[in-house]
């Protein structure tokens, strides 16, 4: 008699469908204050952008034009992850949202003559110590969310995260 019911992950009665929420909060970690979502997800206690979000990500691309000029580009983009959605209802129709999105990093040697220097995770996953074309880097999050119902003035919260590196490879 004690327990809560799955909700479905198209399920419209939330403030936005669970299959739908790693796609939008990976959104946010792309493009911060420019991302369609911003405005659906409350960031004032969220620990995972600063860590990962757009101020993170200027900076890294800040401190590898200042190390390389113009030698390599690095991008990131977001996909959904293998994992599945879960979704658990609370007592205010709202849900406790479970999801695994992945973010891809791509960096690129643009000059000839130029080469990547892989950390230590990446160059035990490739097994290489550097790369004179690229690498391609998979982070994967699990992420949980409250997500209120659809209709209410709260936004979504963060409530924990886990990520790591979990995939990485040389491009041709």
């Amino acid at each position: 008699t004690v327990g809560t019911s799955v909700v479905p992950p198209d399920s419209k009665l939330l403030a936005i469908q669970p299959n739908k929420l790693g796609s939008a909060y990976g959104d946010v970690l792309l493009n911060g204050t420019s991302s369609t979502w911003i405005s659906k997800f409350d960031l004032s206690s969220d620990k995972l952008v600063p860590q990962v979000g757009t101020a993170y990500k200027q900076k890294v691309l800040a401190e590898l034009q200042a190390n390389s000029g113009n030698k390599t580009s690095l991008s990131w983009t977001s996909q959904q992850g293998s994992g599945p959605i879960i979704s658990m209802a609370t007592n205010d129709s709202g849900a406790i949202v479970w999801v695994n999105p992945e973010e891809v990093q791509l960096q690129k040697v643009v000059q000839a003559g130029a080469e990547i220097v892989n950390g230590p995770s990446v160059a035990a996953l490739t097994g290489l110590s550097n790369s004179t074309t690229g690498i391609q880097s998979t982070f994967g999050y699990q992420l949980v969310f409250y997500v209120p119902p659809a209709g209410s003035t709260q936004k979504i919260q963060l409530l924990g995260f886990s990520q790591g590196l979990i995939a990485a490879s040389q491009i041709n």
